[in-house]
């Protein structure tokens, strides 16, 4: 038995006695008496014993959690339990956690979402789902928040939904049925307020994926397969995603037009250079990225971009350019970096999908 690190999560639990690995102990409540919900989980394996009843017994060499209803406590009550932990390798973890179950949230939920003109419904993952060392076993939402979404759209389908995670999260229901996604991320102590002038229109986003999110996990290898050839990252997706790399939506609308590539036979010596013009068509100030990627080898890779920022009726024009020796890649036989002579595709877009523009250059 490795020796373990035992964090303890939970506001409602007044005492505990966990020493000696193994043995009994017990925990007492240190207010509200009522139903609670215990949470449980451990790097690898363990088993847990709740007033003598074995609730779980998972002992594997994977990440376990469970969560289960106690029923009704007593506060000042000692409640007996005993930790069977199981670590295989490497450093060890176990977390017991207590929270009161309220009841009538969901309907208390869905009745005020009844009345309400807008619906901001905030979302999302926290420490339990993703952190180091933890291995997520979906990309969906909580089954819990799920349920909260689909019964506030019955009554309410006025609905903004505000993304806070650290990930990439996929929302197979929420981007068929919910008209307004808002990615805030992990946004910080201001996040709040930088979320409300987004809603309300002070200001106008402009912000762009900087990874895929994918329809789901069957779009990526098992987590231990670290070839990222197989569908990780933009690169190698060869399915549609949900939302792309580089995607990402204003209040505004722009045109992009007079595109060429004036060079279609370059040397290693050379640089591609793409010209553009870029116009907002829309109703307000507002900003865009143009985004250039280079193909070959059926791999593509953003090469370049710039973030315009224009006035309504405003128009730039711009160029985007690529070294040709920034194409070097890996050789395996020669053990060095070479520039791959041949065709290359130039595409012009504002995510890694969606291109307007697309041309074969040769490279000697």
């Amino acid at each position: 038995m490795i020796k373990m690190n035992y964090k303890i999560i939970g506001k409602y639990i007044k005492d505990l006695n966990f020493n000696i690995p193994n043995s009994k102990t017990f925990f007492l409540l240190s207010k509200e008496i009522g139903n609670y919900k215990i949470n449980v989980n451990g790097i690898d394996g363990l088993k847990f014993y709740f007033q003598g009843d074995l609730i779980i017994d998972k002992v594997s060499e994977n990440y376990s959690h469970t969560t289960f209803e106690s029923g009704y406590l007593l506060a000042d009550t000692p409640y007996p339990y005993v930790i069977e932990y199981y670590e295989d390798e490497g450093w060890g973890e176990v977390r017991l956690g207590l929270s009161p179950i309220k009841n009538g949230l969901l309907e208390d939920a869905v009745q005020k979402a009844k009345s309400a003109e807008v619906v901001v419904l905030c979302l999302g993952t926290y420490d339990y789902i993703e952190s180091e060392g933890k291995d997520r076993a979906s990309l969906n939402l909580p089954e819990n928040q799920i349920a909260l979404m689909k019964n506030i759209y019955e009554v309410n389908k006025n609905i903004v939904l505000v993304l806070i995670n650290g990930s990439s999260i996929s929302l197979p229901w929420a981007s068929e049925n919910i008209s307004s996604i808002v990615e805030a991320w992990y946004p910080g102590q201001s996040g709040g307020s930088a979320i409300a002038e987004v809603l309300f229109g002070d200001f106008n986003p402009g912000g762009k994926l900087p990874i895929t999110f994918y329809k789901g996990i069957n779009q990526l290898p098992p987590f231990d397969d670290y070839d990222i050839r197989k569908g990780r990252t933009y690169m190698y997706l060869e399915d549609e995603p949900l939302y792309p790399f580089g995607y990402g939506l204003s209040y505004t609308s722009f045109e992009i037009k007079n595109i060429y590539c004036k060079e279609k036979k370059l040397s290693t010596e050379d640089t591609i250079k793409v010209n553009f013009e870029i116009m907002n068509i829309g109703d307000r100030e507002g900003s865009e990225v143009i985004q250039l990627y280079v193909e070959n080898g059926g791999v593509k890779k953003l090469k370049d971009f710039k973030r315009i920022f224009l006035n309504k009726n405003e128009s730039f024009s711009s160029i985007l350019k690529v070294p040709i020796s920034e194409l070097k890649v890996w050789d395996e036989h020669k053990e060095r970096y070479v520039i791959n002579s041949g065709t290359y595709a130039i595409n012009l877009g504002t995510n890694s999908q969606e291109f307007f523009f697309s041309e074969a250059i040769e490279i000697k």
